[in-house]
């Protein structure tokens, strides 16, 4: 259901990590999304599948990116997604993802059938990790970036230049609509 392209590839990129600041890595081996509820429920019945979500749910930190809803995201890029899928994603008002689960621009949570394919650590408990690192930028990334602090699934946001600016000037959009004077 889904494919492996190397700069995408989470084993590749949770060894360099896990190597570059002394830790241990766990890998969670299981498709991020099945393709039925029932294939989902057996695979969580794995004991080493239901130990690596263990693992995760009682992290102190997590490293995680952004995903957005378009041709860049690594979901589509694997082979996870289809252009219908994004645009049903879309059109339940979704701007960004982590770890496969949607939030809206306004940072709350959107309901999608793929919700219950999916094989991750749910919001609540991403919130429940004291220290959420999101490294994300590029083109596309200001929303979604906005979005995932918004839900309270960051609390740090790497990012480059262009992106932070662009954020800014969503922000900024968003009090003038809202009747806010800018700073200045």
């Amino acid at each position: 259901m889904g494919g492996s392209i190397a700069e995408l590839d989470g084993v590749s990129i949770t060894a360099r990590l896990a190597d570059t600041l002394g830790a241990r890595a766990h890998y969670l081996h299981a498709p991020m999304l099945v393709a039925s509820a029932l294939v989902r429920d057996g695979l969580l019945r794995d004991p080493h599948i239901r130990a690596t979500l263990e693992v995760a749910r009682a992290a102190d930190s997590m490293v995680v990116s952004v995903g957005t809803i378009d041709r860049r995201s690594g979901q589509y890029r694997t082979g996870y997604l289809d252009d219908s899928d994004l645009e049903n994603i879309r059109a339940r008002g979704a701007v960004g993802d982590i770890c496969g689960s949607y939030f809206a621009r306004d940072g709350t949570g959107v309901p999608l059938e793929m919700n219950r394919r999916t094989i991750a650590i749910g919001f609540e408990e991403m919130r429940a990790i004291p220290n959420r690192i999101g490294v994300s930028g590029g083109p596309g990334k200001a929303l979604a970036n906005i979005g995932a602090v918004r839900a309270g699934l960051l609390n740090v946001l790497i990012t480059d230049q262009d992106t932070a600016a662009e954020m800014l000037g969503i922000l900024e959009n968003e009090d003038v609509l809202a009747g806010h004077k800018p700073a200045s």
